[in-house]
């Protein structure tokens, strides 16, 4: 119990110096004197409103709100890709319905932009989505160099 009692005289002693201080300085510096007292005085009150500013802004201050992960796999589609009606499959690729079997530009554009979604969503590795890459950058050249 004395060792409580010690603690609460020294931190009393302690502030009643500061608040001598505190008002010593702010006299001084109301009656027009400036000296190395005064600066001190209001380097330790521009501290303090400092803090409490900060304080009370980021009380005020707004939390955005979470939003939730979108399930890339439930809403990718080819179709949402190109948006456009879907194709017959014994004509994948050809423009005129031939049936060749061979895909088109478009298609291939399409491919490549469902593999990269997929590959941004996480759900393939990298090796995959650069071996895909590829093989649809090679069938582009091929179909472009025809």
């Amino acid at each position: 119990m004395d060792a409580i009692q010690i603690y609460w005289n020294n931190s009393v002693d302690f502030a009643h110096f500061v608040g001598a201080y505190m008002q010593k300085g702010s006299l001084d510096l109301l009656e027009g004197n400036i000296n190395q007292d005064t600066i001190g005085v209001l380097l330790v009150l521009g501290g303090i409103l400092l803090v409490l500013l900060l304080i009370i802004i980021s009380m005020f201050k707004r939390s955005k709100p979470v939003e939730r992960p979108v399930d890339m796999m439930a809403s990718l589609t080819m179709q949402s890709v190109i948006n456009s009606a879907p194709t017959d499959v014994s004509a994948y690729g050809s423009e005129d319905g031939a049936g060749t079997g061979e895909p088109d530009l478009k298609t291939i554009e399409a491919d490549m932009k469902a593999v990269k979604e997929l590959y941004t969503a996480g759900r393939i590795n990298a090796d995959l989505y650069i071996s895909e890459s590829r093989n649809l950058y090679e069938a582009a050249k091929a179909l472009y160099s025809r």
